[in-house]
């Protein structure tokens, strides 16, 4: 069900996009999320490197460039939503 649930909403935010929709950085982690709630939980597991949360009233996205910026340019690997979607189903949906 796992990788059913994750080709379903890859291709909602395929569709959103060819549509003209929206920039489908939310609907598929807001898909994948009601198809499987414990998603979150289940792909955070697979980041071995752990995980750097930005929480702010201000700034957040320049403050995730910022590090996104740096991380690749150290090399390291490394999952964020350009967007600026930071609510669950935009989260969900960079990890997809």
């Amino acid at each position: 069900m796992r990788h059913i649930a994750r080709f379903l909403a890859k291709t909602a935010g395929q569709l959103s996009r060819a549509l003209g929709r929206g920039g489908g950085t939310s609907i598929p982690g807001t898909l994948l999320m009601k198809l499987r709630p414990r998603t979150l939980q289940e792909m955070a597991r697979e980041l071995d490197e752990g995980i750097v949360v930005i929480s702010a009233t201000n700034g957040k996205t320049t403050t995730t460039r910022m590090i996104s910026n740096i991380a690749q340019k150290s090399g390291l690997s490394y999952v964020t939503n350009a967007s600026g979607a930071n609510l669950t189903g935009g989260i969900a949906s960079a990890l997809l």
